[in-house]
């Protein structure tokens, strides 16, 4: 993960709710989500495959968010790659809306896009590249703060998803597994 600003000639999609759904301070930011990962509920469960975890703010949901992303502790050094899937709130999207950035960034810092899994993903028919679907979303943005705390070096392979089939889902998850 890339902590800073961003380099000259990449593409960086800006934290949209930052400020309004979780804090926008670097500082305060990392303490409540450290805090809120700490007080989650240990459990002795296998390291997940997948994870589903609520997108409000994080006043409403982040201790539940907190739970299922402390499953991932211990295995942060084996998690290299995450996918994300998030409804669509803003911009009506037929099927999956994949992002042209290069990173997605959080007040804590930048993550990488893992390019080379987007441009497999945009080549089925229910992927399209669509920024405008992902600059107002915060169904991803809200998890990106508690992966940088709970994992090391990681990249994503982020999904607004609209208007998608069962299978259409599946074949993009099958295709990143």
């Amino acid at each position: 993960m890339t902590r800073g600003p961003a380099r000259a000639g990449r593409r960086v999609r800006a934290p949209a709710v930052a400020g309004t759904f979780y804090p926008a301070d670097l500082v305060v930011l990392g303490a409540e989500v450290d805090a809120l990962l700490a007080a989650a509920e240990r459990t002795s469960v296998a390291p997940p495959k997948a994870l589903v975890a609520p997108h409000a703010g994080y006043r409403y949901s982040g201790p539940i968010a907190a739970t299922a992303f402390a499953t991932l502790r211990g295995v942060s050094d084996h998690v290299t790659r995450v996918v994300l899937l998030g409804p669509a709130h803003y911009v009506a999207v037929r099927g999956l809306a994949a992002s042209s950035s290069d990173a997605f960034a959080t007040p804590l810092g930048e993550v990488p896009i893992d390019g080379d899994a987007c441009a497999i993903a945009c080549a089925m028919a229910s992927v399209e590249v669509d920024d405008a679907a992902h600059a107002p979303e915060h169904s991803l943005e809200v998890q990106l703060p508690f992966l940088q705390r709970t994992l090391h070096e990681f990249s994503i392979v982020p999904f607004v998803v609209g208007r998608a089939s069962p299978e259409a889902i599946a074949d993009v998850l099958d295709d990143e597994a």
